[in-house]
């Protein structure tokens, strides 16, 4: 069974995704649900910062194939898991079209273990952004 997805995007920054994001994850975890909070933001991402959790891991590390996105994953409140985007990776800017699919098919390994995705994107309507909305 696949989780149920949902993006919370803007095309402004500022606004408050990434706290909405935290906070309707954690919300929905506390329901005994299993939530997966995928910040999306391959740029900028800070969803670690405002959740205090030390990230070891980011996608960077899964699209590497270095490791399973299983091992990517950074624990958070009450049991949710995060997967950390990029912070300065100038790797992760600009993603091809088919780079962009390829991570949104590696979740779907992660998909028997969770009843939640909350993707938190960036700011923004370019393509990066776009992808990650439709995908949810």
């Amino acid at each position: 069974m696949q989780p149920q997805s949902i993006a919370i995007t803007s095309g402004k920054g500022g606004v408050g995704k990434t706290y909405l994001s935290i906070n309707l994850a954690v919300a929905i975890q506390r329901l005994n649900q299993r939530v997966l909070l995928f910040d999306s933001d391959l740029a900028l991402a800070n969803a670690h910062i405002f959740l205090g959790s030390q990230v070891q891991h980011t996608i960077l590390d899964a699209l590497s194939d270095h490791m399973s996105m299983r091992d990517v994953l950074t624990e958070g409140p009450d049991g949710m898991k995060l997967i950390a985007g990029g912070s300065g990776l100038s790797e992760l800017l600009g993603l091809s079209p088919d780079l962009r699919r390829h991570i949104v098919s590696m979740f779907s390994d992660l998909a028997p273990y969770f009843d939640y995705l909350i993707v938190d994107t960036a700011a923004g309507i370019e393509e990066n952004v776009l992808d990650f909305v439709e995908a949810a």
